[in-house]
């Protein structure tokens, strides 16, 4: 899966791995841990090792880049990602999960995915590590992922449990109620929209 046979050295691929058994793996088999899920794929075959020469030129903690949501034809609807800060989080996840490539240390020190999340594990992960370690953004679309995942799927639970995360992580009861409706209205009013052909692709990156 990359270019250059060095670089899988510092990489772990784990296949099938059991929530909590992630990180074990990921010490076993390397010093970067990436989650790819099933129905995700890399846009091409130097991703992993582009990103790991840009983690480590940039001696960076945690790395992300754009993903590109596709429809079942391949066709891009909508790209997601960007450089973010903590407070942005706490208005929702603005990271785009299969595209992060972790330091196995950063497990280590602040732990894995929590079993008590079924969708927004991944939410509650990055609350908790994004303003202790240091992250960077390279603008490139590196992974392109199914529109029928499961927060897609179940948008109104996705938002819940993203509710009880900034819950978690110290946000503002009101404003984290809020924020959980006005997400759901605006999922369904982005659905609606594309069933009319509507399209809004980000043009940053490649």
């Amino acid at each position: 899966m990359t270019d250059n046979s060095s670089f899988q050295e510092s990489v772990g691929f784990v296949v099938g791995t059991a929530h909590n058994g992630f990180v074990d793996a990921i010490h076993a088999l390397g010093l970067v841990g990436l989650i790819l899920n099933s129905d995700d794929w890399y846009s091409a075959n130097d991703v992993i090792s582009e990103m790991v020469r840009f983690m480590e030129f940039g001696q960076y903690d945690v790395s992300h880049a754009y993903v590109a949501q596709v429809d079942l034809q391949g066709n891009e609807i909508w790209r997601i990602g960007g450089e973010v800060s903590k407070k942005q989080l706490f208005q929702k996840m603005k990271v785009a999960h299969p595209s992060c490539f972790v330091r196995a240390s950063v497990y280590q020190r602040y732990g894995d995915f929590s079993s008590g999340f079924r969708i927004a594990a991944d939410y509650d992960f990055i609350m908790r590590i994004w303003s202790k370690v240091k992250v960077g953004f390279l603008p490139r679309r590196i992974v392109q992922m199914q529109m029928e995942g499961v927060s897609n799927g179940n948008p109104v639970k996705s938002y819940k449990e993203s509710m009880a995360v900034s819950l978690i992580h110290g946000k503002g009861v009101l404003p984290a109620i809020a924020s959980f409706y006005y997400e759901c209205i605006k999922h369904y009013l982005i659905m609606l929209a594309r069933i009319f052909g509507y399209r809004n692709i980000h043009k940053r990156g490649v």
